[in-house]
């Protein structure tokens, strides 16, 4: 996550470190006031959502101007659309591409149009989306406080090995008292 760093100087650090802890889900936080950052762990059991990174954040006073994302997931293809699903938590998020400029073309950055995946990442998802593979891909969201995740796909890798986490509420499930 980042942030303009002049609006949050050493003296907002323990503040703003208190509300994003105070997030259900948020494992770990390491904030650099400075250079304006924090990166955070998230449970995996947790559903995910940006809203409350929003509210900890105009709490202390700042604007979040990056938010970027490493997710474990699935791929689910619908129709032309490509999600990323996390059975753990049950969060999705629609895929889109990086930002493609044509020339003599007008970009309007906010509109999801202007970020369509590529035909090689389209067939690389589809790939992935018959297979069942486990896949982790990283990028930013795009526009966070719209309804549907959207996460911008930067990175895509297929790990070697993947032991998913159990969801806490199976844990319990079968627990011996």
């Amino acid at each position: 996550m980042k942030w303009n760093a002049l609006l949050c100087l050493n003296s907002c650090e323990p503040f703003l470190k208190d509300q994003l802890n105070n997030i259900v889900g948020i494992q770990a936080v390491q904030i650099s006031a400075r250079a304006g950052t924090a990166v955070m762990g998230w449970a995996p059991d947790q559903p995910f959502s940006y809203a409350p990174f929003n509210l900890a954040t105009r709490t202390v006073g700042i604007r979040i101007a990056d938010f970027r994302l490493k997710v474990l997931g699935l791929v689910r293809q619908a129709q032309d659309s490509f999600y990323l699903y996390s059975p753990s938590d049950g969060t999705s998020f629609l895929l889109a591409g990086p930002i493609r400029a044509w020339p003599d073309r007008y970009i309007v950055e906010e509109s999801i149009a202007s970020r369509p995946l590529s035909p090689g990442m389209k067939q690389r998802l589809a790939e992935l989306a018959q297979t069942g593979q486990w896949t982790e891909i990283e990028g930013p969201l795009f526009e966070p406080l719209r309804y549907q995740l959207i996460l911008i796909v930067e990175q895509l890798k297929v790990p070697k090995e993947i032991k998913p986490s159990i969801p806490s509420q199976e844990i319990q499930k079968y627990r011996l008292t």
